[in-house]
């Protein structure tokens, strides 16, 4: 289950400053008891809570007659830990 939730890490400098904030792209139904649950079985840690925000597609002019392409919306989960640390956050992504 976890792995269908879970998209990726976001991996900025700004996300990896936050001693205990972690971000990650997951998907676009899952909702914050479902993150919770697959950060939980995933990483093995407690996770205090759960902010989640939408971000909407952009609109692009592509191509010589620019045609206008919609990229695709995504979810983002930020999640603050109650225990623990996630230690191969960097490494394993």
């Amino acid at each position: 289950m976890s792995k269908t939730v879970i998209v990726k890490p976001v991996l900025t400098e700004k996300s990896l400053n936050n001693k205990n904030v972690y971000a990650f792209i997951v998907d676009r139904a899952a909702t914050k008891p479902q993150i919770k649950v697959a950060i939980e079985e995933l990483y093995k840690v407690t996770v205090g809570a759960v902010n989640v925000l939408v971000s909407k597609g952009k609109v692009k002019l592509v191509g010589k007659k620019r045609v206008r392409k919609t990229e695709t919306s995504t979810k983002k989960a930020y999640i603050t830990l109650k225990k623990g640390k996630i230690e191969d956050f960097v490494k394993n992504n």
